[in-house]
């Protein structure tokens, strides 16, 4: 493949690349309302850092961010997202504590955060398992909520009790109530 035909591959990509850290569009920097986008940084939790990313975005427009009204803005964001009660929901939501609440708080708020992360995390693996599960072999709890084994529901046994309740202990052997078959 000659080089033209590989830049003109390539050349969409590196744009794509290119546009991937922009936090702001054309319109955000023109409006400069860098004590409101402060506010909004701070109720995220987000780092001193991410004024750096507003620098690169809107330093395409020659426009530059007022550091004073932004910081004003995010330490009033701050106070709200520091709050403990938030750190409880922040972390459930997938989003990890990035350090920046003021010292008196911070420890508990970690602990606090990265326990309820921990419970996010575990949530998200489990559903994974479970969808991966259930494409291969099914349900594992049959249609009508009994505990079955896998896709085949009651056949395989352990079937303590289905939409009509009651007690199989042979699982799907025999009379099927529901009149439905399994998986």
């Amino acid at each position: 493949m000659n080089s033209m035909k590989m830049m003109a591959m390539l050349l969409p990509l590196l744009s794509l690349i290119g546009c991937s850290n922009m936090t702001l569009s054309r319109e955000d920097c023109l409006r400069g309302d860098w004590n409101a986008l402060g506010v909004q940084d701070g109720l995220a939790g987000k780092t001193k850092g991410e004024l750096n990313l507003h620098k690169e975005a809107c330093f395409e427009y020659g426009i530059i961010p007022d550091e004073n009204q932004y910081f004003a803005g995010r330490e009033t964001g701050l106070l709200d997202y520091c709050k403990l009660e938030n750190a409880v929901t922040t972390g459930l939501s997938g989003h990890l504590y990035q350090s920046v609440c003021p010292k008196e708080v911070d420890a508990a708020f970690r602990q606090q955060n990265l326990a309820a992360y921990n419970l996010y995390l575990t949530y998200m693996r489990n559903s994974y398992y479970n969808s991966y599960y259930n494409s291969w072999y099914g349900s594992p709890v049959g249609y009508y909520g009994g505990y079955g084994y896998g896709g085949y529901g009651g056949y395989l046994g352990g079937h303590f009790g289905n939409y009509y309740g009651g007690f199989r202990p042979f699982g799907g052997f025999g009379f099927r109530s529901h009149g439905g078959r399994r998986r």
